[in-house]
């Protein structure tokens, strides 16, 4: 049996003796948009909870964020690797009253982890991130700065300023940070989807009923961050709420975005998530690419799916998830992305987690390559 192999039993074996062993775990709560990612530490929960306590003291700045750090072990092609990576998130936020809020988000990371020994399309460690400078000071990246409006009971919003799509197309409830939850790239988002980096844009979004919602939202994908729109990356979406307001509640989302430059080429997805149980849920995703974006990209489609179950150990919160994916490139290699992860909350502001991966692509590699690891993080 290979060492990579015995890993990814071993995690799975002590995984299943811990739920196997905790009480009644806290339910996972019903779907929300306004609170997504639901996962209780989510860096949209978070903000969440901060902003209904900023709309009771308007005009103050106050600040939350997060240390990340993440240590891997590579395992591939007989040769052993292993490498750490860290990052640290502050948000600011303030309000002038209800309806109208500021948000400011800083990024600062140092660390690449073991991608740089491998050729792939999504990377393995969604959160590592290089800030430093040409003369090699680590500097603080100011990643959004936007302006929050709304309006008729929160069912009219609009967002304007330096904007991550991300944050708002192609959200998953249980695949969309990887500070939380899996720390796959192609797990945090759809590996087809070709989002550009933040950049000045503006997003609005309405809600119908409670049930279906309707957003669209355009950025700037010009790389010297221009203001002008000139290649612009206009997106759209759809979404609907299964069983709202109960534990058996779920969202599916469909986006379509058309880039300026590619001439009519557009692309496409789906994003899914659903809870089965009241401690048991399963995401999905598809996304597709077609024409000149597929070929500039090199990224014609891709799927994922994965599985989440929550319980607790000694009175603390415990998760394990899984996921699997396959992303289709446009020369037609194809990369598999396995992974499988278990959280636990140490205390109020620190929680532990240990992963396993795998991943293979036919065209640039010879076999799989395995990495086993640790992510902890701390709040504040």
């Amino acid at each position: 049996m290979s060492r990579s192999y015995a890993l990814s039993l071993l995690f799975v074996f002590f995984s299943a003796v811990f739920l196997h062993q905790n009480a009644p775990a806290e339910e996972i709560s019903p779907s929300n948009e306004n609170a997504i990612p639901e996962d209780t530490r989510s860096r949209r929960k978070r903000l969440d909870d901060l902003l209904a306590d900023l709309a009771n003291t308007p005009g103050h700045l106050q600040f939350n964020g997060g240390l990340t750090t993440v240590g891997q072990y590579l395992v591939h092609d007989g040769h052993n690797e292993a490498a750490g990576t860290g990052s640290i998130d502050i948000y600011a936020h303030t309000s002038y009253g209800p309806g109208t809020m500021l948000f400011f988000a800083f990024e600062s990371g140092s660390g690449i982890g073991v991608d740089d020994a491998l050729s792939l399309s999504s990377p393995l460690n969604g959160d590592a991130v290089v800030t430093r400078s040409s003369e090699g000071m680590d500097l603080l990246v100011l990643n959004e700065a936007w302006a929050e409006f709304t309006a008729l009971n929160e069912a009219v919003t609009l967002t304007v300023g330096k904007i991550d799509l991300t944050n708002y197309f192609d959200i998953n409830r249980l695949a969309n940070d990887e500070t939380s939850q899996f720390l796959s790239g192609a797990f945090i988002n759809n590996a087809a989807f070709l989002a550009p980096d933040p950049g000045p844009g503006i997003r609005a979004r309405t809600v119908l009923f409670d049930w279906f919602s309707a957003q669209v939202g355009v950025i700037s994908s010009s790389p010297d961050g221009g203001t002008r729109f000139r290649d612009a990356f206009p997106i759209g979406e759809l979404g609907m709420q299964f069983l709202p307001n109960s534990h058996l509640a779920g969202n599916i989302r469909a986006y379509l975005y058309a880039p300026a430059h590619t001439e009519g080429a557009t692309g496409w997805g789906l994003s899914l998530d659903q809870n089965l149980t009241t401690r048991s849920a399963m995401f999905a995703r598809w996304g597709q690419n077609s024409g000149r974006l597929a070929q500039e990209n090199n990224l014609e489609s891709a799927w994922s799916a994965g599985f989440q179950q929550k319980a607790s150990l000694k009175s603390k919160e415990l998760i394990l998830g899984l996921a699997y994916g396959q992303t289709q490139e446009e020369t037609g290699a194809k990369e598999k992305n396995f992974e499988i992860y278990s959280s636990w909350q140490y205390n109020e502001w620190t929680f532990i987690s240990p992963f396993v991966q795998w991943v293979h692509n036919l065209e640039r590699m010879n076999q799989g390559a395995t990495v086993a690891g640790m992510r902890v993080q701390f709040f504040f």
